[in-house]
């Protein structure tokens, strides 16, 4: 019990707690195995199915990605659903792609993005700031 306490005074004495997000996208339960396998360069893995979520992105004129943050939270049927918030630049790094280079095939369809949460004092609000991206993987392009 002592030891929780610590860790609860801790936290708040940071002005932010970092907890891990505990959903993704539970509608297609079907990716849980590809989100698990998502790797880097030099990284055995970069996301799972409790990181990941679908989102919007754009390749912008300047030739950088951009995507949109996901926040979970609760939805009507006791699932925890992303709902989509700040855009952030994603680091050509974070793109996953196959030997040739080239981003890998998605099987989600749309652009996916792999992230940790952090929360704002109060826990109703993503510190965007704070996030790590994890890894990012192209929509299908048509």
């Amino acid at each position: 019990m002592a030891k929780t306490a610590v860790t609860i005074v801790a936290c708040l004495l940071s002005a932010l707690c970092i907890f891990p997000a505990s959903s993704h996208d539970r509608r297609r339960p079907d990716l849980d195995a590809w989100y698990d396998n998502l790797s880097r360069p030099g990284l055995a893995s970069c996301c799972s199915k409790n990181d990941c979520h679908a989102t919007e992105a754009e390749l912008r004129s300047d030739g950088h990605w951009w995507a949109r943050l996901g926040m979970p939270v609760a939805s009507s049927n006791d699932r925890l659903d992303w709902v989509l918030i700040d855009w952030v630049p994603i680091d050509e790094h974070l793109i996953v792609r196959g030997s040739d280079g080239k981003p890998i095939p998605n099987e989600a369809g749309e652009p996916v993005i792999c992230h940790n949460v952090v929360w704002k004092i109060g826990g109703t609000e993503i510190d965007a700031e704070q996030i790590i991206i994890f890894c990012f993987v192209v929509g299908n392009l048509s």
